[in-house]
């Protein structure tokens, strides 16, 4: 080949790599989704069932433009899931230009474009898969960062009125972005008072109001605009709701210890996977001024203080719900920062002057902080999970990987304290390349795995196949687990439902859902031997239910004495909106007359704490039967023969448990199920 000919090669390829290169990756992106079955519930099927099968206004998520674009995937039909992927991918992708122009301010033209791909190949783009708004959020704090950055010289009205505009904007495709604001006004801090000192106070002033305002009516206005007055809250019904969850003080005071372990568990988690990009984030912060690049300078503090923002309310986040569940406490929820982190590594490279001293400073701390994980150990103090935390699984899923990725930091750390620019090029030719390529090869595993249907997709499909539209709106799914919620995902319809059942137990007669037309159970479980299936395999059972005969008299435990049907309540607290807790061993409910000689009895309600695996007793005259309730509200069903004489009704409350005695708050009542309705008739 001559040099002629290299040069008419190398000219395009140099001129046009770059587009070629989104290209392929953009390509690549959508093939690695394609075919795959959803992966992450409840967040699918929460999304999806947001934004395609109910109004905007009904949404307890406050993700309104999301919701309205993603909305538009159910024009795809079943395949609404394959649409859904193709856009995340073309959002994503968008965000290519933002951070070449980041880059840009930093590097030379070439350097810029490659960390551009370098950074979009970051485990982020595993988000694309996914029915959730993560890729849009990503892409939309591309913009702002950008905007930051690039428009630090406008006035400062028009500067905060831009920045207000886009976070307010981004707080619409997650709310999270409102935690961002206190540090978009730290920024705005910085650059006033470290630029031009006659009047930064006033500019300050100017800039973060403007900021402020324009951010919370920008929010504000979206949500109106795409679901009316309801979409004008700050947090929406689902996190409004956590956020005023609190009791007192005395509840802050015991975050402490989950927020100190949360917290240990992300620094060390941000050391062992971006030890040099943080070794050179604190080497030029440290640096005087006179030897800062003042556009490096900016933009490491604005990643800082978005990054400090975003690991502090995950922190706090997963403190508030440590009690919930055996683990909450240790889950590192890695997705609600890592769209940040491709920032810190494009910041990585900027060139760096000698200060030896400095350097071994930082390299020590980050090599004690090295070592503390490989001895605590992080993995598996704190497990990994693809979702939550996917940098964290694709390298050091295992105590052998994360001593491996230790040692291998540690050396690039030393190397670099030693000579950073011999550092710098073993990360960024060396363990950079291998990191991205082993994620993107784990990251292609996982989803071929997920194109293998499981009993709960099988499922829901054959449902969504064989029943007519409006047969599907009466269907309830039976099983146990996040399969649930699966089956209800490729069923697709707003009126389907779910009940839970102990694994590998049987569904009981009572179990059967009253007022829905088919029942689909899913799994292992057998069924009463007066059901017949319509369809029945290995994997499920399509059940077609007889409708409640006659009419039913409903009682409210919210007033259970105000329509005179029951004369005495015993066993019950004083009622609350939704009805009352059981605060006895025993409930007993007296009637005005006799109960049906055929009858059909009907309770709704939920138990509480150690009584979901238990059974509760059911008394009526001679007869008895059992029960169980889980934490989601369910109905139970009971045909029974009564003498005509029976008026009263009796449950057996298991295990009676005051919440302060499991660490749930003050309550000292013991509690045991939340009754919430009773109905009653003739069968």
């Amino acid at each position: 080949m001559t040099t002629t000919s290299i040069r008419l090669f190398s000219t395009p390829l140099r001129r046009h790599g770059f587009v070629i290169a989104l290209a392929v990756l953009s390509l690549y992106l959508v093939l690695r989704g394609t075919g795959a079955y959803p992966m992450v519930f409840a967040d699918e099927w929460l999304y999806s069932k947001s934004a395609r099968l109910y109004p905007l206004a009904e949404s307890v998520l406050p993700s309104w433009l999301y919701l309205a674009l993603f909305g538009q995937t159910s024009h795809c039909g079943p395949g609404f899931l394959g649409c859904a992927r193709v856009l995340n991918v073309a959002l994503y992708m968008a965000s290519a230009p933002f951070l070449y122009g980041i880059a840009r301010a930093l590097y030379s033209r070439g350097v810029a474009q490659a960390l551009t791909v370098a950074v979009l190949l970051m485990p982020v783009n595993t988000y694309t898969g996914y029915f959730m708004p993560e890729s849009m959020y990503f892409t939309a704090f591309c913009v702002l960062a950008h905007a930051v950055l690039a428009c630090h010289r406008l006035p400062p009205l028009r500067y905060g009125l831009l920045t207000g505009a886009l976070l307010g904007a981004m707080c619409t495709v997650k709310v999270h972005g409102l935690f961002l604001l206190p540090a978009l006004v730290a920024f705005m801090f910085y650059l006033c008072f470290t630029g031009e000192r006659d009047g930064w106070l006033r500019r300050f002033v100017t800039m973060a109001g403007a900021a402020i305002v324009t951010t919370l009516l920008v929010k504000t206005a979206i949500g109106y605009v795409l679901a009316g007055p309801a979409g004008m809250g700050l947090l929406g019904s689902f996190y409004g709701n956590h956020a005023t969850n609190t009791e007192g003080g005395g509840r802050l005071l015991k975050l402490i210890g989950p927020a100190l372990t949360s917290l240990y568990g992300h620094l060390l988690t941000l050391t062992v996977v971006l030890a040099l990009p943080l070794a050179t984030y604190f080497a030029h912060l440290t640096a005087p001024a006179q030897e800062r690049n003042p556009d490096l300078a900016r933009a490491q503090v604005f990643a800082g203080l978005m990054l400090g923002a975003a690991v502090g309310v995950t922190v706090l986040y997963t403190a508030s719900i440590a009690d919930a569940a055996p683990g909450e406490g240790h889950r590192l929820h890695m997705r609600y920062y890592n769209f940040i982190l491709p920032l810190v590594i494009l910041l990585a490279f900027a060139p760096l002057r000698d200060a030896p001293r400095r350097r071994i400073a930082i390299a020590l701390v980050l090599a004690a902080a090295l070592v503390a994980a490989v001895a605590v150990p992080l993995v598996p103090t704190f497990p990994t999970s693809f979702i939550d935390s996917p940098e964290l699984e694709i390298l050091a899923d295992t105590k052998g990987r994360l001593v491996i990725l230790a040692c291998i930091q540690l050396v690039l750390v030393a190397c670099w304290a030693w000579r950073p620019q011999l550092g710098l090029r073993a990360f960024g030719w060396v363990l950079l390349p291998l990191a991205l390529l082993s994620g993107q090869f784990i990251a292609s595993k996982v989803m071929t795995r997920q194109q293998t249907a499981s009993e709960y997709d099988k499922a829901g499909i054959m449902v969504r196949d064989y029943l007519s539209k409006d047969e599907v709106a009466g269907v309830t799914v039976a099983g146990d687990g996040g399969g649930l919620l699966r089956a209800l995902f490729h069923i697709d319809t707003a009126g389907a439902d779910f009940i839970e059942l102990t694994p590998g137990a049987p569904l009981r007669k009572n179990e059967l859902p009253p007022n829905r037309r088919w029942l689909l159970v899913v799994g292992p479980h057998p069924l009463p031997a007066t059901i017949v299936p319509e369809i029945r395999t290995s994997d499920y059972a399509l059940i077609r239910l007889q409708p409640t005969q006659g009419t039913l008299t409903r009682i409210g435990m919210d007033n259970p004495l105000g329509s005179g049907v029951l004369t005495a309540v015993d066993g019950l607290a004083s009622p609350e909106p939704w009805g009352a807790w059981s605060v006895a061993p025993q409930v007993r409910l007296r009637f005005a007359n006799p109960l049906p000689r055929s009858l059909r009895l009907i309770i709704k309600g939920t138990a509480f704490g150690p009584n979901q695996e238990e059974d509760f007793i059911l008394r009526v005259g001679t007869h008895q039967d059992s029960f169980r309730l889980g934490i989601r509200e369910q109905f139970r069903v009971f045909d029974l023969e009564t003498d005509g004489n029976t008026t009263e009704v009796t449950i057996d409350v298991p295990k009676p448990t005051a919440p302060v005695s499991i660490g749930q708050g003050p309550d000292q009542r013991t509690l045991g199920m939340a009754l919430q309705s009773v109905e009653f008739g003739s069968r």
